[in-house]
């Protein structure tokens, strides 16, 4: 049975330094704006090993085998992920956090967080990114490099595919972007939740409808006091045109995200007019 190793070594063919595989990963290292980092690079660096490590999890499935999972760098590398094929030097540890503590996973690139500072922005846990960008820079401004520099050998190199670790390492690095990725889904849902409650009237005692236990829909008409009841129909028209916005930003579906997002900057547009 072929290990991990050799299953790399016929992925890239029997010149893995010229293959088109790995010709695709040095090639992405060394264009001129990754090595100089501009545009949205944090991005891009992310994006790429996604898409570069799940073409070898397709090659893995069109031989029958699951796609590779990840490893935790605060681990020893798994026994069945030895790489004693090299290509060009062995590695110089299979147990890097040993060898080094700063390859273990930093709090802020986990969901709860903690005391790490992220070496760019100064945040404290996986939430507080505000985009891909300023994720996969922060990743690749030490950490991810360091797992790398710390195993040695291969790894070291622009053929760091070679070694069977490579991928794992990569596909824990990947789980950091969809956590990340899952937690804004989950502002959205609430923004959008937020939205809802306001416009169907289960806060605020503003006037609206609820869906009740028989599931169907009932009116809800404003208390005493209601703030709703004191704003004029331009105002009240300009917070639902601002609410439908914002509702039309989290629909997934392009074309009725556009309709919606139109339909609410329509009615802010002419309802400020009336209120100027």
């Amino acid at each position: 049975m072929a290990t991990e190793d050799d299953l790399g070594w016929e992925y890239f063919g029997n010149d893995p330094e010229q293959s088109p595989a790995m010709m695709e990963h040095m090639d992405w290292h060394t264009a001129p704006e990754n090595q100089n980092r501009t545009g949205n690079y944090g991005e891009r660096f992310l994006i790429f090993h996604r898409d570069y490590v799940a073409k070898f999890d397709q090659f893995r499935i069109g031989k029958g085998l699951l796609p590779v999972s990840a490893w935790d760098p605060a681990t020893p590398i798994p026994a069945d992920l030895a790489h004693p094929h090299v290509l060009m030097q062995e590695r110089s540890t299979s147990d890097p956090y040993s060898v080094n503590p700063f390859c273990k996973t930093p709090t802020w690139a986990t969901i709860v967080g903690g005391a790490d500072l992220d070496p760019l922005y100064g945040y404290t846990k996986l939430g507080q990114f505000q985009s891909l960008d300023e994720l996969g820079r922060s990743i690749d401004d030490g950490w991810h490099g360091t797992v790398h520099n710390t195993i040695g050998g291969d790894m070291m190199t622009f053929h760091s595919p070679i070694d069977p670790v490579f991928w794992r390492w990569h596909k824990w690095i990947d789980n950091v972007r969809r956590a990340w990725e899952l937690g804004r889904h989950m502002i959205d849902f609430r923004r959008f939740a937020a939205v809802g409650r306001i416009l169907f009237g289960i806060i605020n005692d503003a006037p609206g409808v609820w869906i009740g236990p028989d599931g169907r829909p009932h009116p809800v008409p404003g208390g005493p006091g209601d703030p709703w009841r004191d704003l004029s129909p331009a105002a009240r028209d300009l917070l639902l045109g601002a609410a439908l916005h914002e509702i039309g930003q989290v629909v997934s579906q392009k074309e009725l995200r556009d309709q919606i997002s139109r339909v609410g900057t329509a009615l802010v547009k002419a309802s400020a007019k009336q209120l100027l």
